[in-house]
Protein backbone atom coordinates (compact mmCIF):
# COMPACT_ATOMS: atom_id res chain seq x y z
CA UNK A 1 0.00 0.00 0.00
CA UNK A 2 1.15 3.48 -0.70
CA UNK A 3 -0.06 7.08 -2.22
CA UNK A 4 -0.75 6.21 -6.18
CA UNK A 5 1.99 6.13 -8.52
CA UNK A 6 4.27 5.08 -5.58
CA UNK A 7 5.79 2.13 -6.56
CA UNK A 8 3.12 -0.41 -5.28
CA UNK A 9 3.02 -2.32 -8.28
CA UNK A 10 6.68 -2.41 -9.25
CA UNK A 11 7.38 -3.54 -5.24
CA UNK A 12 4.08 -5.91 -5.57
CA UNK A 13 5.84 -7.69 -8.66
CA UNK A 14 8.95 -8.49 -7.05
CA UNK A 15 7.88 -9.91 -4.49
CA UNK A 16 5.01 -12.07 -5.95
CA UNK A 17 7.69 -13.93 -8.44
CA UNK A 18 9.14 -15.54 -5.18
CA UNK A 19 8.15 -19.05 -5.29
CA UNK A 20 6.29 -19.14 -2.11
CA UNK A 21 4.27 -15.96 -2.86
CA UNK A 22 0.60 -15.91 -4.36
CA UNK A 23 -0.41 -12.62 -5.46
CA UNK A 24 -4.14 -11.50 -6.47
CA UNK A 25 -4.09 -10.17 -9.45
CA UNK A 26 -4.95 -6.33 -9.79
CA UNK A 27 -6.40 -3.91 -6.72
CA UNK A 28 -9.23 -5.63 -4.76
CA UNK A 29 -10.36 -2.37 -2.75
CA UNK A 30 -10.62 -4.31 -0.20
CA UNK A 31 -10.94 -2.16 3.19
CA UNK A 32 -12.65 0.48 0.67
CA UNK A 33 -15.89 -1.43 -0.01
CA UNK A 34 -19.40 -0.46 1.66
CA UNK A 35 -20.78 -3.77 0.54
CA UNK A 36 -19.38 -7.07 0.56
CA UNK A 37 -22.42 -9.08 -0.48
CA UNK A 38 -21.13 -9.08 -4.24
CA UNK A 39 -17.62 -8.84 -3.99
CA UNK A 40 -15.82 -11.17 -6.60
CA UNK A 41 -12.76 -11.76 -7.63
CA UNK A 42 -10.50 -13.29 -10.26
CA UNK A 43 -8.43 -15.45 -8.06
CA UNK A 44 -11.69 -17.13 -6.81
CA UNK A 45 -14.28 -19.11 -9.07
CA UNK A 46 -17.67 -16.90 -8.48
CA UNK A 47 -19.26 -19.86 -6.69
CA UNK A 48 -16.74 -20.41 -3.99
CA UNK A 49 -16.56 -16.31 -3.56
CA UNK A 50 -20.13 -16.14 -2.82
CA UNK A 51 -19.78 -19.27 -0.29
CA UNK A 52 -16.97 -17.37 1.35
CA UNK A 53 -19.27 -13.96 1.45
CA UNK A 54 -22.22 -16.27 3.30
CA UNK A 55 -19.92 -18.05 5.71
CA UNK A 56 -17.59 -14.52 6.61
CA UNK A 57 -19.47 -12.88 10.13
CA UNK A 58 -16.89 -9.74 9.98
CA UNK A 59 -14.67 -8.05 7.24
CA UNK A 60 -11.57 -9.29 8.63
CA UNK A 61 -13.27 -13.10 8.81
CA UNK A 62 -13.71 -12.68 4.70
CA UNK A 63 -10.53 -11.33 4.11
CA UNK A 64 -8.73 -14.60 5.56
CA UNK A 65 -11.36 -17.02 4.13
CA UNK A 66 -10.19 -15.38 0.86
CA UNK A 67 -6.53 -15.44 1.74
CA UNK A 68 -6.80 -19.18 2.75
CA UNK A 69 -8.64 -20.04 -0.49
CA UNK A 70 -5.57 -18.35 -2.30
CA UNK A 71 -2.64 -19.76 -0.31
CA UNK A 72 -4.29 -23.44 -0.77
CA UNK A 73 -2.83 -22.97 -4.26
CA UNK A 74 0.93 -24.00 -2.38
CA UNK A 75 1.84 -21.06 -1.78
CA UNK A 76 3.90 -19.85 1.72
CA UNK A 77 2.07 -16.18 1.38
CA UNK A 78 -0.36 -14.18 0.30
CA UNK A 79 0.20 -11.04 -1.37
CA UNK A 80 -2.65 -8.35 -1.62
CA UNK A 81 -1.79 -4.86 -3.30
CA UNK A 82 -4.31 -1.56 -3.35
CA UNK A 83 -2.32 1.55 -3.16
CA UNK A 84 -5.31 3.30 -1.21
CA UNK A 85 -5.54 0.92 1.42
CA UNK A 86 -2.56 3.06 2.79
CA UNK A 87 -6.08 5.36 3.71
CA UNK A 88 -7.00 2.32 6.07
CA UNK A 89 -3.58 1.34 7.88
CA UNK A 90 -4.47 1.43 11.03
CA UNK A 91 -7.87 -0.35 10.56
CA UNK A 92 -5.93 -2.95 8.68
CA UNK A 93 -2.98 -3.47 11.02
CA UNK A 94 -5.09 -4.12 14.24
CA UNK A 95 -7.17 -6.99 12.39
CA UNK A 96 -4.68 -8.37 10.87
CA UNK A 97 -1.92 -8.25 13.56
CA UNK A 98 0.08 -11.14 12.33
CA UNK A 99 0.35 -9.59 8.59
CA UNK A 100 3.33 -7.64 7.20
CA UNK A 101 1.89 -4.18 5.88
CA UNK A 102 4.52 -2.66 3.39
CA UNK A 103 4.05 1.09 2.96
CA UNK A 104 5.62 1.97 -0.31
CA UNK A 105 6.10 5.99 -0.40
CA UNK A 106 8.00 8.20 -3.69
CA UNK A 107 8.91 12.00 -3.15
CA UNK A 108 5.31 13.62 -3.85
CA UNK A 109 6.42 16.05 -6.53
CA UNK A 110 7.40 12.64 -8.61
CA UNK A 111 4.09 11.38 -7.72
CA UNK A 112 2.18 13.99 -8.81
CA UNK A 113 4.88 14.26 -12.18
CA UNK A 114 3.70 10.59 -12.53
CA UNK A 115 0.01 11.17 -12.32
CA UNK A 116 -0.30 13.72 -14.56
CA UNK A 117 1.47 11.85 -17.23
CA UNK A 118 -1.15 9.02 -17.41
CA UNK A 119 -4.87 10.86 -18.17
CA UNK A 120 -6.84 8.02 -17.12
CA UNK A 121 -4.96 8.19 -13.36
CA UNK A 122 -5.08 11.87 -13.28
CA UNK A 123 -8.81 11.85 -13.83
CA UNK A 124 -9.46 9.96 -10.29
CA UNK A 125 -8.94 13.02 -8.59
CA UNK A 126 -11.57 16.00 -8.65
CA UNK A 127 -12.11 17.90 -12.01
CA UNK A 128 -11.97 21.10 -10.08
CA UNK A 129 -8.20 20.83 -8.69
CA UNK A 130 -6.90 17.41 -9.78
CA UNK A 131 -3.26 18.57 -7.60
CA UNK A 132 -5.07 19.03 -4.28
CA UNK A 133 -7.37 15.61 -5.01
CA UNK A 134 -3.92 14.06 -5.34
CA UNK A 135 -2.17 15.88 -2.40
CA UNK A 136 -4.90 14.62 0.31
CA UNK A 137 -4.58 10.90 -0.68
CA UNK A 138 -0.62 11.56 0.30
CA UNK A 139 -0.67 13.50 2.75
CA UNK A 140 -3.42 11.23 4.10
CA UNK A 141 -1.80 7.92 3.26
CA UNK A 142 1.41 9.36 5.01
CA UNK A 143 0.05 10.46 8.24
CA UNK A 144 -1.45 7.17 8.54
CA UNK A 145 1.49 5.18 7.95
CA UNK A 146 2.97 7.78 10.32
CA UNK A 147 0.55 6.54 13.19
CA UNK A 148 1.42 2.76 12.80
CA UNK A 149 5.20 2.76 11.83
CA UNK A 150 6.67 1.77 14.93
CA UNK A 151 4.20 -1.81 14.75
CA UNK A 152 7.08 -4.93 14.03
CA UNK A 153 4.16 -5.27 11.06
CA UNK A 154 4.82 -2.63 9.22
CA UNK A 155 8.07 -2.17 6.89
CA UNK A 156 8.93 0.99 4.67
CA UNK A 157 9.89 1.10 1.61
CA UNK A 158 11.06 4.19 -0.13
CA UNK A 159 10.77 4.20 -3.72
CA UNK A 160 13.89 5.89 -4.33
CA UNK A 161 16.30 3.42 -2.33
CA UNK A 162 14.54 0.66 -3.27
CA UNK A 163 15.01 1.87 -7.26
CA UNK A 164 18.89 2.40 -6.69
CA UNK A 165 19.42 -0.79 -4.76
CA UNK A 166 16.54 -2.97 -5.66
CA UNK A 167 18.93 -6.52 -4.35
CA UNK A 168 19.79 -4.77 -0.89
CA UNK A 169 16.37 -3.45 -0.07
CA UNK A 170 14.43 -6.28 -1.11
CA UNK A 171 16.62 -8.46 0.72
CA UNK A 172 15.43 -6.56 3.82
CA UNK A 173 11.81 -6.89 3.52
CA UNK A 174 12.28 -10.49 2.27
CA UNK A 175 14.08 -11.39 5.77
CA UNK A 176 11.20 -9.35 7.41
CA UNK A 177 8.59 -11.84 6.26
CA UNK A 178 11.24 -14.19 7.05
CA UNK A 179 11.05 -16.04 3.28
CA UNK A 180 14.56 -16.57 1.60
CA UNK A 181 15.26 -14.50 -1.27
CA UNK A 182 15.31 -15.55 -4.43
CA UNK A 183 17.11 -14.33 -7.29
CA UNK A 184 14.49 -14.45 -9.84
CA UNK A 185 12.63 -11.95 -7.99
CA UNK A 186 15.30 -8.92 -9.46
CA UNK A 187 14.85 -10.18 -13.55
CA UNK A 188 12.52 -8.48 -15.35
CA UNK A 189 11.81 -11.61 -17.62
CA UNK A 190 10.24 -12.55 -14.50
CA UNK A 191 8.47 -9.37 -13.30
CA UNK A 192 7.48 -8.08 -15.97
CA UNK A 193 5.16 -11.07 -16.89
CA UNK A 194 1.80 -9.56 -15.64
CA UNK A 195 -0.74 -7.88 -17.90
CA UNK A 196 0.07 -4.88 -15.52
CA UNK A 197 3.09 -4.46 -17.66
CA UNK A 198 1.05 -3.86 -20.93
CA UNK A 199 -0.66 -0.91 -19.73
CA UNK A 200 0.65 2.10 -20.09
CA UNK A 201 1.17 3.46 -16.94
CA UNK A 202 2.91 0.11 -16.02
CA UNK A 203 5.39 0.29 -18.83
CA UNK A 204 8.84 0.07 -16.84
CA UNK A 205 7.63 -3.15 -15.43
CA UNK A 206 9.26 -4.12 -19.09
CA UNK A 207 12.68 -2.45 -17.64
CA UNK A 208 15.29 -3.09 -15.08
CA UNK A 209 14.77 -1.44 -12.12
CA UNK A 210 16.78 1.81 -11.68
CA UNK A 211 16.84 5.28 -11.14
CA UNK A 212 16.00 6.91 -13.60
CA UNK A 213 12.78 8.67 -13.17
CA UNK A 214 13.53 9.52 -9.36
CA UNK A 215 14.01 13.26 -9.50
CA UNK A 216 11.95 13.93 -13.31
CA UNK A 217 10.02 16.52 -11.35
CA UNK A 218 12.25 19.04 -11.91
CA UNK A 219 12.06 19.06 -15.01
CA UNK A 220 8.72 17.63 -16.10
CA UNK A 221 6.43 20.28 -13.08
CA UNK A 222 6.30 24.44 -13.39
CA UNK A 223 7.15 26.19 -10.49
CA UNK A 224 4.55 27.50 -8.90
CA UNK A 225 3.24 23.48 -9.23
CA UNK A 226 6.39 22.62 -7.11
CA UNK A 227 6.06 25.31 -5.08
CA UNK A 228 2.13 24.57 -3.69
CA UNK A 229 3.28 21.06 -3.20
CA UNK A 230 6.02 22.03 -1.20
CA UNK A 231 3.54 24.25 0.38
CA UNK A 232 0.99 21.86 1.45
CA UNK A 233 2.68 19.11 2.17
CA UNK A 234 6.00 20.56 3.80
CA UNK A 235 5.98 18.88 7.25
CA UNK A 236 4.99 15.36 5.71
CA UNK A 237 7.57 15.21 3.32
CA UNK A 238 10.39 16.39 5.99
CA UNK A 239 8.94 13.28 8.27
CA UNK A 240 9.56 10.67 5.15
CA UNK A 241 13.03 12.52 4.72
CA UNK A 242 12.14 14.50 1.28
CA UNK A 243 13.76 17.52 1.17
CA UNK A 244 11.84 21.14 -0.49
CA UNK A 245 13.54 23.89 -2.24
CA UNK A 246 11.57 26.25 0.15
CA UNK A 247 14.17 28.75 1.19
Amino acid sequence: MGPPRSGTTLVKRVLETHSGICGLEGETWFFLRNNYADFRHQSIPDEVMEKLVEESRSIAGLFDRVAESVREKGCERVLEKTARHALRMRFIADRFPRSTLIFVVRDPRDCVRSAREHPIIWTNYPDDDRLGGYMEVWRKSVQEYLQCCKRQSVILVQYEDFCRNPGERLRVVMDRIDVKFEKQQLKPARYRDTSSADVRPHKRLREPISPKSVGRWREKLAKDTVARIETTLTKEMERMGYSTTLV
